[in-house]
């Protein structure tokens, strides 16, 4: 076999850091227990691009995810810390999840990607193949490499493990359901350098109106408040396995009409939306904004309590781009008047969902 070229070799690592080209390397288990190729899902196609935004502008990379279920992040973001810890020697990555179950199902992930790319490693078709180091340790959830690079894998139940050791990355799964997110956090974040080659990210389904993860989604919502955190959301609708097709004389209520007109849903999907509810949610409509949200406003309110009419709530139309600025007194003649200034990058204290009108 003849060595590459030097062109060959750039083309190689600059391909490197294209994720879904390299996504497409990997193989993975499906729903159904079958081993197919990685394709990167939607859920994982938007997690890259806020990932992406955060390493071009040379920033340590911090994603925030609030997801519908079932929707493929868990195993994207393992994709993620695969591609930027194991080829990297002395990086190490903590993975945790919020049970037993869920840790050994993310272990498989990366058992499956180290397989997979065994045998079909990314550059071939560049005749500049990216060598994986090879592997010393797998066992006990735990990665290690002969570049000293490692990936462990365990549950959240203890909050001190984020201080055992120095770490590059973080992924932490389902972390709304996590015993002590908090402190968890408090120590893990002592741990990983504020370089731009290091990243975190935390994903997961709500649990409630408060609590950590409740806390953090609202600080990276808010562009004022966010301290380098970027926002994910993901819902049910833009997941494209969630649809089922209309049986015989279905119909569609005034309920759905108004899911449907508010996301441009298709007729298949407002019939897997129904089928759900009634089956794997018990018919209650509530359980189904908390598993299988719509919006991020959804998902906590459907799984907190509240006194409003969440019906009702979920029928008033989304404003997503209001402005925001702030009041200032200027001087018009010889009259001061108070104006409000929009801010072009959404600082302000003031959001304005509807102008005020005059003798309104």
């Amino acid at each position: 076999m003849r060595e590459p070229t030097p062109r060959e070799i750039d083309q190689a690592l600059e391909g490197f850091k294209a994720h879904e080209k390299f996504c497409g390397h990997l193989q993975i288990r499906d729903k159904e227990g079958v081993v197919v190729p990685y394709r990167s899902s939607p859920a994982g196609l938007k997690l890259n691009r806020a990932i992406r935004r955060q390493e071009d502008a040379r920033k340590p990379v911090r994603v925030c995810c609030l997801k519908a279920s079932q929707v493929w992040m868990s195993s994207a973001a393992a994709t993620q810390v695969f591609r930027r810890v194991l080829f990297f020697d002395g990086r190490r990555a903590l993975v945790l999840a919020d049970s037993d179950a869920h840790a050994d199902l993310v272990f498989q992930y990366y058992q499956q990607y180290v397989v997979s790319y065994r045998h079909n490693p990314y550059g071939r078709e560049f005749k500049g193949e990216v060598p994986m180091p090879r592997l010393v340790n797998d066992t006990e959830r735990h990665l290690r490499f002969a570049n000293a690079s490692e990936i462990l894998v365990g549950t959240a139940y203890n909050v001190d493990i984020g201080r055992s050791a120095p770490y590059n990355w973080a992924h932490l799964s389902e972390a709304a359901f996590y015993r002590d997110m908090g402190t968890l956090m408090t120590g893990l974040m002592q741990r990983i350098p504020n370089s731009p080659d290091s990243g975190i990210i935390v994903e997961s389904t709500a649990n409630g109106m408060g609590g950590d993860f409740y806390d953090l989604c609202m600080r990276a919502m808010d562009p004022r408040k966010a301290g380098g955190w970027a926002f994910v959301f993901f819902g049910w609708w833009e997941h494209p396995e969630y649809r089922l097709a209309a049986w015989p004389g279905f119909r569609i209520s005034r309920e759905e009409l108004v899911e449907q007109q508010k996301y441009n849903l298709r007729v298949d999907q407002i019939v897997w939306r129904r089928q759900q509810i009634e089956t794997a949610c018990e018919g209650k409509i509530e359980r189904f904004r908390q598993e299988f949200p719509g919006n991020p406003q959804e998902a906590f309110q459907s799984s907190g309590r509240t006194i409003f009419d969440m019906a009702a709530v979920s029928r008033m139309p989304l404003i997503q781009d209001a402005p925001r600025g702030r009041l200032e007194v200027v001087e018009v003649g010889t009259e001061k008047r108070v104006q409000f200034r929009q801010s072009e990058d959404r600082r302000g204290e003031l959001v304005i969902y509807q102008m005020p009108r005059k003798g309104g």
